[in-house]
């Protein structure tokens, strides 16, 4: 896991090899960190503690980064800051695994910024985002690694870490990632779609997969099919149909279902390990909940739009649907249902393996910390 960043420490990496400029801000480095650590002790109170099991009324010690005691009517170390939490749930900082904030698309950008998106991930509670680097084909797996961590390291608010695209596969590319899953990334993400910018053919997909077993990492993926996107397309656009009421069809739900069938091939052949991202329709549903039951290592999630939206607010007048548009499209009110209710269960039934420990070199010894951002920005009240 890389580490938030912290206003009192230097933001810019010490170079490989050593650099003298920087051998002073590195003694001064540690020294900060000692100090800083022995400051933040911190004692929440009286809070209504919620975890994956349980709920029960108590008070939470924080030393040197590291929560250390959870029990009743503990006594404030010298120098610690009281946090009075009565009244007030106590969660556990949460985990956000799908994330976009420097997002170079084909042509497009997104708004955000590091700075923007994490602190908007701490006001609802989430203190840990993994986001998704998304070089392309042309472009060299470790260099867009670098390109993201730059972005990332000392402007995120919170703690980060990434799935590491994979755009194409041959043996330069294999050679990076191996080395980028050293530097401590612990997940792939793939696109079975975005033909000719970021999709993998089947031979591709087969070595990806292969890697990542091979690696003990896991692979997040997007599916679909790129070529029955490219025909369907390609007909909507022979019949001028090109409003953004017409996104569903070219890409409907048994696209994606076909998409979740071919990754569950793959998964299955190589006792691989995948997880499905934005899963939207109960079509793609069934296939994923049918490999799940065969023994395929697979899980999936799905987003806040799938549940909450539909394909009718594509189909506003006036150019409006296109505020609605994502690929996957919204589908129908029954799929959306089923997806809810599916995606729950299934997460209930088994959980995903436990992944390695993620470290931000060279300074790996900050990722065996607790943020203090888990309770301080994920107190809520009851009524609120």
């Amino acid at each position: 896991m890389f580490p938030a960043a912290n206003p009192w420490l230097p933001s810019e990496p010490t170079p490989p090899g050593g650099n003298h400029k920087w051998d002073h801000v590195n003694s001064l480095d540690k020294l900060v960190r000692q100090v800083y650590k022995r400051r933040m002790a911190l004692l929440v109170r009286n809070g209504d503690i919620v975890t994956a099991s349980e709920r029960y009324v108590a008070d939470i010690l924080c030393a040197d980064e590291t929560i250390t005691r959870i029990e009743p009517n503990i006594q404030p170390p010298p120098g610690a800051e009281v946090i009075d939490a009565t009244g007030k749930y106590v969660f556990p900082g949460f985990i956000d695994p799908h994330v976009h904030i420097y997002l170079p698309c084909m042509g497009t950008f997104a708004k955000d910024t590091h700075e923007t998106a994490s602190q908007a991930a701490l006001v609802g509670g989430t203190t840990t985002l993994i986001e998704m680097p998304g070089p392309d084909r042309n472009q060299e797996p470790m260099a867009g690694f670098e390109l993201w961590l730059d972005k990332a390291r000392g402007h995120c608010a919170c703690d980060f870490t990434f799935h590491m695209t994979v755009s194409r596969y041959d043996d330069a590319a294999e050679k990076q990632l191996v080395e980028i899953v050293k530097r401590g990334v612990g997940s792939f993400k793939i696109y079975l779609a975005y033909k000719d910018a970021f999709g993998l053919n089947d031979q591709e997909l087969y070595r990806t997969l292969r890697l990542a077993k091979r690696l003990g990492v896991i692979t997040t993926a997007h599916c679909e099919n790129a070529d029955l996107i490219e025909e369907l397309q390609n007909k909507l656009l022979a019949e001028r149909k090109t409003g953004p009421e017409w996104h569903h069809d070219s890409r409907p739900p048994i696209v994606e279902a076909e998409g979740v069938n071919h990754l569950m091939t793959f998964a299955e052949l190589l006792d691989a390990h995948v997880y499905i991202v934005h899963l939207s329709c109960k079509e793609a549903l069934h296939a994923f909940l049918a490999a799940r039951t065969r023994g395929v290592k697979v899980w999936a999630e799905t987003l806040i739009q799938y549940l909450l939206l539909d394909k009718t607010h594509a189909e506003r007048p006036d150019f409006e649907g296109a505020k609605f548009l994502m690929s996957h499209p919204c589908a129908t009110g029954a799929t959306r249902t089923s997806c809810g209710t599916g995606c729950a269960t299934a997460r209930s039934a088994r959980s995903p393996p436990t992944t390695r420990r993620l470290t931000l070199p060279p300074k790996s010894g900050w990722a065996n910390r607790i943020s203090l951002r888990s309770l301080t920005a994920s107190l809520r009240s009851k009524t609120g």
